[in-house]
């Protein structure tokens, strides 16, 4: 993309660029009000879409700004 080509690799921290995907993973001690202000906050602030991954589970939740939808994961 032509937002990656501007980027000054050698600034730290890269200002101006919104990420399309954020991936979250979740704390067992995270409370569930937390987590929903981060994603709020990712997508208001332009993020396309959120990831929140547990690491128990083999589940992620993918949110938009649309919904959110639930993705399975095989563990075999």
């Amino acid at each position: 993309r032509e937002q990656a080509v501007a980027v000054d690799r050698y600034r730290v921290p890269v200002r101006g660029i919104v990420p399309l995907l954020v991936a979250e993973i979740v704390s067992p001690s995270e409370a569930a009000l937390d987590l929903d202000r981060k994603v709020a906050a990712y997508l208001s602030a332009g993020v396309s879409e959120v990831w929140t991954l547990y690491p128990e589970s083999p589940r992620v939740f993918a949110y938009t700004r649309e919904g959110v939808r639930r993705i399975e994961g095989n563990t075999t």
